[in-house]
């Protein structure tokens, strides 16, 4: 089995609540206040996480600031915190006078675009991860701001602390954190005590405990066999909440009820204002634009509607204290998705042609609201071998890399089995790309036999054993079901 695992790589694309993930490894031997360890992360700027949870669509994101680029981290004392994520006395922020990283700054967004208003607590755990990898000494701090500590401050470990508690987030509302993470100094050898790969997690979750737990990078990879687990089936099960057993897993997964009456999430929007934004680059080089003395907004199309619209200039469409213009910035449409009152716009001309610029302007646009009532990931369902497991809803934590391809996991069968289905060579292939071919499903669309199981030689539909198969030359004396026989 273990050679299987090498060659079937199972894939978290969800990359969800996780931050601060890392391949540390010692780099070279140093002295700094008593430690020996130059420690390593990978985990560069452009991972940023993302990620839902299920009961709201609570939607999460988590993005490293500081540094920009991956740099080597050294253990540092934890009064120096505040200087460090200021730069003081050292190179720049988090960045000693030995051009040496002393701690990472992370962002966390997390929002409620339901319609649903709800209350949370989210926590953070960090772990050492993979075989031979040890840490005691990881610690992280909610920070004021990225550079700047509170004035009353909390250090917290590695196990699992709270970032924030019984908050509630209603509806279209975010909320925005800054922590920073550190390897604390002990003041002695640190090389027995903190190696290897480090990561964590982010969860949050409702009262009840629902809610959704994932990880990223090296940590994601490491997480079955560091919990040995040596089957993908397993492994798929424990990493739907991160469990520590797979009979964990399979208690939280059978707690769970699908709801089959919803099938879909429930996609609507609300407006999106941005005001005073100069600069912008609002330009036409039309003689007209759309304008409206009104407007609505359409919050299942997310589309704004001019009321009392005509075709103006866009000099003449420059909002006064008297009259306020909505404007389109088309010179066919009045319906838009984004929508401008423009309070300064200029004029030139340059061979003939005269482009108009808008200088200053309130700027509206929409925010995505889902409701993800399809409750999206792994369930339980008895088949004729036993309990089997099938992801529902609108997962994106169910691929696998085999054979140079992507596969998604569709059911785990009960007798073990796994069922998967082509999906492309890359995690974000969509449409055609996620299929191996393509076929005509009818060579006539105006024979409406053609769009039936089974049709005769005319164009009408037969009431006989035939089948579209045998047209095909497939056989020319079997009869052919799709599913279970019929009567």
């Amino acid at each position: 089995m273990r050679k299987l695992i090498n060659k079937i790589k199972f894939i978290n694309n969800r990359q969800k609540f996780l931050l601060l993930i890392g391949i540390i490894s010692v780099y070279s031997l140093i002295t700094i206040g008593g430690t020996y360890a130059y420690l390593y992360t990978t985990n560069t700027n452009n991972n940023t996480i993302a990620g839902n949870l299920g009961e709201a669509g609570i939607e999460l994101t988590v993005e490293r600031l500081i540094p920009e680029m991956d740099m080597y981290l050294v253990p540092m004392l934890d009064a120096a915190l505040g200087n460090a994520i200021k730069g003081n006395g050292g190179v720049d922020n988090c960045i000693d006078a030995n051009n040496n990283l002393s701690c990472e700054v992370y962002k966390i967004e997390v929002y409620n675009p339901s319609t649903t208003n709800v209350r949370l607590t989210g926590d953070i755990t960090l772990v050492a991860s993979g075989e031979n990898n040890i840490y005691n000494n990881l610690k992280w701090e909610l920070l004021d701001s990225p550079t700047d500590r509170k004035e009353v401050y909390t250090s917290n470990g590695m196990d699992t602390s709270i970032l924030d508690e019984n908050f509630y987030l209603e509806s279209g509302d975010n909320k925005i954190y800054y922590i920073a993470v550190w390897l604390s100094e002990t003041g002695v050898d640190q090389r027995n005590t903190d190696r290897g790969v480090y990561g964590g997690i982010i969860d949050f979750h409702t009262s009840k405990g629902e809610g959704v737990t994932a990880s990223f990078g090296k940590f994601d990879e490491d997480y079955c066999t560091t919990n040995g687990i040596t089957k993908l089936g397993d492994c798929i099960l424990i990493t739907e909440k991160y469990s520590e057993t797979v009979d964990a897993a399979k208690v939280y997964i059978s707690s769970k009820q699908a709801d089959f009456t919803e099938t879909a999430p429930i996609i609507t929007y609300i407006e999106k204002k941005e005001t005073n934004i100069t600069g912008t680059n609002v330009t036409s080089t039309s003689n007209k634009v759309y304008a409206g003395t009104g407007y609505t907004f359409d919050t299942e199309t997310g589309q704004y509607n001019l009321t009392n619209a005509s075709l103006m200039t866009m000099l003449d469409a420059v909002s006064t204290s008297d009259t306020t213009y909505y404007v389109c910035n088309d010179q066919n449409n009045k319906y838009c998705t984004t929508m401008y009152v423009i309070y300064s716009a200029t004029s030139s001309t340059s061979n003939g042609v005269t482009k108009y610029k808008a200088t200053e302007v309130d700027k509206y646009t929409q925010n995505m609201k889902t409701q993800n009532i399809s409750g999206k990931g792994l369930y339980m369902a008895e088949d004729d071998y036993g309990d089997s497991y099938y992801f529902r809803g609108k997962v994106d934590n169910n691929y696998v890399s085999f054979g140079g391809f992507i596969w998604r996991i569709v059911r785990i069968n009960g007798d073990g089995s796994i069922r998967l289905i082509y999906s492309g060579t890359s995690t974000s292939d969509t449409g055609s790309a996620t299929s191996i071919g393509t076929s005509a499903f009818n060579s006539d669309p105006y024979d409406m036999a053609m769009v039936g199981y089974k049709y005769g030689l005319s164009k009408t539909l037969q009431h006989t054993t035939a089948t579209n198969l045998q047209y095909n030359n497939i056989s020319a004396n079997t009869v052919y079901y799709f599913g279970d026989d019929y009567t």
